[in-house]
């Protein structure tokens, strides 16, 4: 299995073959995953906290990431990325969308315990997270 960085995968959606504007999307990733924690939706897949002004893209444990989580960082930075991006507004909204899920599913619950855990995960009920 080839281990494909964060960078990579979005270099690939955005079609850059090159290097020359890899702080740019790597700033772009970072302002998405700040956004997302901003908006409520739980890291923690991080492993450290995005607000900290020394987090990096670096810092993501990709092995984590989940791919709802992944696809938001890539529609993020697709809308945002270049000056001349006829498809911003429609991207923003689909990232959006995505967030919704996000904030809404089982994945950004925080449980206290392993029955609260799998309570949630067995539909049991409406525990309090």
């Amino acid at each position: 299995m080839v281990v494909v960085s964060l960078l990579e995968d979005v270099k690939v959606a955005l079609r850059v073959e090159h290097d020359a504007t890899d702080s740019e999307i790597e700033d772009l990733i970072t302002a998405a995953i700040f956004d997302m924690a901003n908006k409520g939706i739980s890291v923690t897949w991080l492993g450290t906290d995005p607000m900290d002004a020394s987090f990096s893209i670096n810092d993501v444990n990709e092995d984590a990431l989940p791919a709802m989580a992944k696809r938001a960082v890539v529609t993020y930075v697709k809308a945002n990325y270049g000056y001349d991006n006829d498809e911003a507004e429609r991207l923003m909204k689909s990232y959006d969308s995505i967030l919704c899920s996000l904030g809404n599913s089982r994945f950004n619950a925080v449980y206290e315990t392993d029955e609260e855990v799998d309570a949630g995960a067995l539909g049991l009920g409406n525990l309090s997270p």
